[in-house]
């Protein structure tokens, strides 16, 4: 059976469940460009595995960290805006993905999706708003 990524989690013909990633990454002291490459490229695809077990706080750690390593990987920048729970957070995450991705198609869709969250952010804050009159106590 084939991973998300392509690959394979368990050898062809297993009945067994798959094995779940390691989420607990230590902190490597990898000092190469080459290192600090694979170390966030690996801390983004257990991101990415999080977010898809529905782990937010986990896939957010595991994106962040790569993000350190790594903060030109427009990717992360777009897994992240979909786990953050802040829709300016999640344009911010965007428009940097734009930046490193200029015209990618799923970066200009996201960025669609967090201004329709903006904006309906900002509508239920009018609302309440609304339903407390001014000067009564």
């Amino acid at each position: 059976m084939r991973n998300e990524f392509g690959g394979h989690n368990q050898p062809l013909g297993s009945t067994e469940e798959p094995s779940t990633p390691r989420l607990d990454i230590p902190a490597s002291s990898s000092t190469t460009a080459e290192g600090i490459w694979h170390e966030a490229r690996d801390l983004y695809l257990y991101g990415v595995a999080a977010a898809l077990r529905g782990k937010r706080a986990t896939a957010d750690r595991l994106l962040r960290a790569s993000l350190a390593l790594e903060p030109r990987n427009h990717q992360a920048w777009l897994w992240l805006a979909g786990i953050v729970l802040s829709p300016g957070e999640s344009l911010q995450c965007l428009e940097r993905a734009l930046e490193l991705s200029p015209g990618n198609p799923h970066v200009l869709k996201g960025i669609a999706w967090a201004k329709q969250r903006l904006e309906s952010q900002q509508n239920v804050a009018d609302e309440a708003s609304l339903s407390f009159p001014q000067g009564r106590q």
